[in-house]
């Protein structure tokens, strides 16, 4: 994770804190589904990169496994927050 996700996680922990009024619910939900979609974004670029590398002509086989297990790894976390 990032500065700027990390400073949404703790944006969105303190509007949770608030009241219970429907002011307070709905900037909590907003903030929450904002930050919902930074990671997922994140995630998704950082999967793309690795895919990019694996796709490179000059990497080493070695290097070319340990790219694809780190890609297998993390589409199985993506495909399983998808469904939590």
């Amino acid at each position: 994770m990032n500065s700027e996700i990390m400073k949404m996680v703790r944006k969105r922990r303190r509007r949770a804190k608030q009241t219970n009024t429907e002011a307070a619910w709905s900037k909590f939900k907003h903030i929450r589904n904002e930050t919902t979609k930074v990671i997922r974004q994140t995630k998704k670029a950082h999967l793309d990169k690795i895919i990019d590398k694996i796709n490179t002509d000059n990497v080493s086989s070695k290097e070319w496994f340990k790219l694809a297990t780190k890609t297998n790894q993390s589409t199985k976390i993506i495909n399983n927050s998808n469904f939590n």
